[in-house]
């Protein structure tokens, strides 16, 4: 498995700013409405690109009211989530694509580790 990851960082505005602007994607794939959506950390690996591996803080409700298995109740607990998105270069316009994988039920605590 090819990872080189670089070191965890603290999330900075660019990395809020990448996953703002995949907001409505993620809330879409995983049928919820976030009242928190904040990136805690990330980890990058150089790949004519980049990819982000980033940590993000959630909490909201389900889309669908009926769902028993709800990734966050009425009550809202904050949940964590791994998500991988690749940046393309400069001469692309830093276009932003979202891997398929969202890993969820992750810790505060739970290291950012590589993953298809």
């Amino acid at each position: 498995m090819f990872s080189n990851l670089h070191e965890e960082l603290e999330a900075n505005d660019l990395v809020q700013e990448i996953v703002d602007n995949l907001r409505a994607e993620i809330e879409h794939k995983l049928n919820m409405n976030f009242q928190i959506y904040r990136a805690i950390s990330y980890k990058t690996q150089t790949v004519r690109g980049t990819n982000y591996f980033i940590k993000l803080k959630i909490s909201g409700f389900s889309n669908n009211s009926n769902d028993s298995n709800q990734l966050a109740s009425n009550n809202q607990p904050v949940k964590f989530i791994h998500i991988r998105v690749w940046r393309d270069l400069p001469v692309n316009n830093f276009k932003l694509t979202l891997y398929p994988e969202i890993q969820l039920n992750k810790l505060a605590s739970d290291p950012i580790d590589y993953f298809e």
